[in-house]
């Protein structure tokens, strides 16, 4: 993935590595599954961290499967736990 690609769906930036949109949860097509994925391709865990209001617990999700840096997993999960009315 060349730098500076961007989610065809929000036009977020994306993250190296990355299998979805950390900001709007879009699939990215051409991205090759890690593994399972959870609702709207958000990484399995962050959801439930998140739900239970451990944002670090949900990062760290984020950042297993993504590999992503911690700026953007930090960054994406806010976003994430806004969108859910979470902060």
């Amino acid at each position: 993935m060349a730098a500076g690609m961007k989610c065809g769906l929000c036009g977020a930036p994306r993250a190296a590595r990355s299998e979805a949109c950390g900001y709007c949860g879009a699939a990215f097509p051409d991205a090759v599954p890690s593994a399972p994925s959870a609702v709207g391709g958000v990484p399995p865990g962050v959801l439930e961290a998140i739900d239970a209001g451990n944002l670090i617990l949900a990062i760290k999700h984020y950042r297993d499967h993504t590999r992503c840096s911690l700026k953007e997993a930090k960054d994406a999960c806010e976003e994430i736990a806004a969108r859910r009315g979470r902060r």
